[in-house]
């Protein structure tokens, strides 16, 4: 039985993609925009005149950042140790309510705006995107139909951890790409890191110490940045001299470390592709001897009847 060490949860959300869709639709699909434009640049048009859309991209963009610092993004989500779910549910639950505030607030004000702008400006665009006869039921109603696609959903359950060793790797290559684009970016800290940066390492130390035990390798690389972290002045001085000389050695050759392992898990993969290539070799070799031997067959028939 799953013990509660062992307890995941995976959190997922999905937000309607301001940009990338034609949010402004016609009544039907076969209806083309009037002045031989396409649906896109009617969109496109109405968005730029509406500066809330920036407000609604940047609630995914700010929830993004926060669930990368409390868990590990995965394919469909972001996974995390159980005892950290009720910090994720808070996340997901206070920007879906900044989403609809917005949307139903001020994007929707400035959308009806620029939509009553168009229909005045063109009135043909009216007879394309509502069937309503009045001027005010019609904007209504591209209104409603605009906002139901306009759509923010998230969810929280149990993690299935089929392969941890896929979930090793995911950590593992975070850990080494998050620690070597540091190294390189702040090469001025080798003689000196204020406190103000002791905050990056203690949260990534945080947020990858959660997944101690689900892999050798990564209790490993975990137990490396916490005595890498340990070595910080609890005091509000800053670290230099030996310990930081200490600090960036261990950073170092983590960083080895975990490329090397990650190098041996690439050429397992490649070995299994290669295994897979071989068979399929195999079978296509078998293939061709099939059909060659049909085709003499073939030939000796005709021969046969021929005589």
């Amino acid at each position: 039985m799953m013990g509660q060490k062992d307890l995941f949860v995976q959190a997922a959300f999905y937000c309607t993609p301001i940009y990338a869709r034609v949010l402004v639709r016609p009544i039907k699909s076969c209806v083309e925009a009037p002045e031989d434009r396409s649906w896109r640049e009617v969109n496109d048009d109405l968005l730029r005149a509406i500066p809330s859309t920036t407000l609604l991209h940047l609630v995914s963009v700010q929830l993004t950042r926060e669930m990368s610092t409390i868990a590990l993004e995965n394919i469909n989500g972001w996974v995390l140790h159980a005892t950290r779910a009720a910090k994720a549910r808070d996340a997901l639950m206070k920007a879906a309510e900044r989403f609809v505030m917005i949307r139903d607030g001020v994007f929707k004000t400035e959308l009806t705006a620029a939509l009553k702008a168009l229909l005045v400006r063109k009135p043909l665009y009216k007879s394309c995107l509502s069937d309503k006869e009045s001027f005010d039921e019609a904007v209504r109603d591209i209104i409603d139909r605009t906002l139901a696609t306009v759509r923010f959903h998230w969810e929280i359950g149990l993690y299935a951890n089929a392969d941890a060793r896929a979930l090793a790797v995911r950590a593992l290559s975070l850990l080494h790409a998050t620690l070597a684009e540091r190294v390189v970016m702040y090469t001025n800290e080798r003689s000196i890191m204020m406190p103000a940066r002791f905050k990056f390492y203690r949260e990534l130390y945080d947020r990858l110490g959660q997944f101690r035990g689900i892999d050798a390798r990564v209790n490993q690389a975990v137990d490396a940045l916490s005595s890498a972290v340990a070595l910080f002045p609890s005091d509000g001085r800053a670290l230099y001299g030996s310990a930081l000389d200490q600090f960036w050695s261990i950073c170092t050759d983590l960083i080895d470390s975990l490329n090397d392992q990650l190098q041996d898990d690439f050429a397992q993969d490649m070995g299994v592709f290669e295994d897979f290539d071989d068979q399929m070799n195999v079978f296509e070799n078998d293939t061709m001897d099939t059909l060659v031997v049909l085709d003499q067959i073939d030939a000796l028939m005709c021969l046969q009847l021929q005589n």
